[in-house]
């Protein structure tokens, strides 16, 4: 009998203090205080890794006001004892501390330049097919198996604000919470649907190309 692994781990949430026309001398970034939690199953797991991995970030306060932007890069490890290879899946929810602001104005995204792109559903880079997105929520699947110690491409790379925030958005906090889970390959037909609730089209390569509902 074939044993399904399923993996997960938990990212300590990115606090930001928005900063509207300088009015605000500078800001530090944190996660709270329990930082990265990875919580393994029969001590096998997957690790978040990149910026910000640490309890506290810092950036320009200048970035973080209407039409600023901070990098932000995070990036997925297969950790995972025993040589499973994995497919995986991430969740990031995005929101500001009043919950009457417009999450909307917050925008992620990877690449730069006239290569960047905003992850938005639809959208495939970096190996990661963005299923879903609206204004709180972006959840992505990694088209390509990890093998063990294996590290994904970036899933995120920097955060912009849109120009237009006004007043309202003075020193309020925008979270920024990533998830991940796993699931192995082996029978990955069967647990995907089962475990996340979406079927994958995988080549034969072990690719996946589409996720579908």
């Amino acid at each position: 009998m074939k044993k399904k692994l399923i993996l997960m781990c938990v990212a300590g949430v990115l606090v930001m203090t928005a900063i509207i026309g300088g009015t605000l001398a500078g800001f530090n970034t944190s996660t709270e205080s329990k930082g990265v939690t990875n919580i393994t199953v029969n001590a096998l797991g997957i690790e978040m890794l990149g910026t910000n991995s640490g309890n506290i970030a810092q950036a320009s306060a200048d970035d973080v006001k209407p039409g600023g932007e901070i990098e932000l890069i995070k990036n997925i490890q297969n950790n995972v004892d025993g040589g499973y290879t994995l497919y995986t899946r991430v969740t990031i929810d995005k929101k500001w501390s009043d919950e009457e602001l417009d999450a909307s104005k917050i925008h992620l995204y990877v690449g730069s330049g006239d290569n960047k792109v905003e992850l938005l559903a639809g959208v495939t880079v970096n190996n990661w097919i963005v299923w879903y997105s609206d204004a709180e929520q972006v959840i992505m699947y990694y088209t390509k198996p990890l093998v063990q110690g294996e590290v994904s491409q970036n899933l995120i790379e920097s955060v912009s604000f849109d120009e237009d925030m006004n007043n309202s958005y003075v020193g309020k906090e925008v979270m920024i919470s990533f998830s991940a889970d796993a699931v192995q390959t082996i029978a990955a037909e069967d647990s995907i649907p089962s475990e996340w609730g979406v079927y994958p089209v995988i080549a034969g390569d072990g690719t996946i190309t589409a996720i579908e509902e």
